[in-house]
């Protein structure tokens, strides 16, 4: 569908959500319990089944997504992740009821101006939601994010929602 970007680094791309902003997006979402992380690890999964970069696990950009999914993808690989979101959400034997997508906001970059900027609050079941305030993240040496401080960008939430009957 459109150019995948590079690949993740495992070392910079493990960014923990943490509750506070897990529980935002809830209320955005009504959505309390995920089906599928389709990008974590076992320290961060947002729900009991998950794919992650180690290897030889199951791949969130090769395997199927399913039911509420839940996913804040590498960082450094935004447009594959987004891409795989549209393919998963546009295919006709659906299996995902909805996506919840949490990005640093990058209105600038090539990725969402042609994968979000065009559909943005125009695309039947697909809606942005900029999220108040700098959230804040855990990684892998400080899961709870104690000693992180906030990144320099505020964050949004890309909801596509509409999938396969409840």
């Amino acid at each position: 569908m459109f150019a995948r970007s590079r690949k993740a680094d495992p070392n910079r791309d493990e960014r923990f959500t943490l509750q506070p902003t897990l529980d935002l997006c809830a209320k955005i979402t009504e959505i309390r319990e995920y089906t599928l992380d389709a990008a974590a690890c076992a320290k961060s999964a947002k729900a009991l089944q998950f794919y992650t970069l180690a290897p030889g696990a199951p791949d969130g950009l090769k395997s199927p997504w399913f039911g509420d999914v839940w996913c804040n993808p590498p960082w450094s690989d935004l447009c594959s992740w987004v891409s795989k979101a549209w393919e998963e959400f546009e295919d006709p034997a659906r299996r995902v009821r909805t996506i919840s997508m949490l990005l640093p906001v990058r209105c600038e970059q090539p990725f969402w101006q042609e994968l979000v900027e065009p559909y943005r609050d125009r695309h039947y079941g697909f809606t942005v939601h900029f999220l108040p305030k700098r959230q804040r993240f855990g990684s892998p040496s400080d899961p709870a994010g104690l000693k992180a401080g906030s990144p320099p960008f505020i964050c949004c939430l890309l909801l596509w929602k509409g999938g396969v009957s409840q």
